[in-house]
């Protein structure tokens, strides 16, 4: 439910702007730890990713019965591969993103809030920055399985099309 959000039982939803800072903060940091356990969840499906704590190996499937799913055409798969490519520099802009909003973290006064406040802001990206690495990663081992399967697609397509044309004879092609 978004913040500020009315309910069944709560008309007189509190807007997110007027909540007090205090519990601001402590829903950020609530959001920040559901996105590390998420990453904690994702990270098994990508093998092999540095500078992170690497959890049991499991495996991506993917959209049909029994963990596969099959292209109808390259072209086909050739869509999909670029539908995660775009979500690979999607991902890329939201780590400038990401960076630019730490860089513009300061304290606006010298007190023991305000020191907390970027303190808390700063833990805040860096969350987003692991969630967001994890999420780049991920795309980035499945649009890798993606082109593997495109190249034994295409492989075998070859393949059975040169047989095809073996079978019709020299010069009438496949039909």
């Amino acid at each position: 439910m978004p913040d500020g959000a009315a309910t069944e039982d709560n008309d007189d939803a509190t807007p997110p702007g007027d909540l007090a800072p205090d519990d601001q903060i402590a829903g950020t940091v609530v959001v920040a730890g559901v996105y590390e356990r998420l990453a904690r969840q994702i990270l098994p499906m990508v093998p092999g990713l540095p500078d992170v704590v690497q959890l049991p190996d499991l495996q991506t499937g993917g959209g049909g019965a029994g963990g596969t799913y099959m292209f109808a055409s390259l072209e086909e798969l050739d869509t999909v591969i670029g539908q995660w490519e775009e979500l690979i520099e999607e991902l890329k802009t939201d780590q400038v993103r990401i960076e630019d909003a730490n860089g513009g973290l300061a304290e606006p006064a010298g007190d023991q809030v305000s020191g907390h406040n970027v303190s808390v802001s700063r833990e805040t990206v860096a969350q987003m920055r692991k969630h967001n690495d994890t999420l780049l990663r991920y795309a980035a081992g499945y649009t890798a399985k993606l082109k593997a399967s495109r190249t034994q697609m295409a492989v075998k397509e070859d393949g059975n099309e040169l047989l095809m044309n073996r079978v019709a004879g020299p010069g009438e092609g496949a039909r």
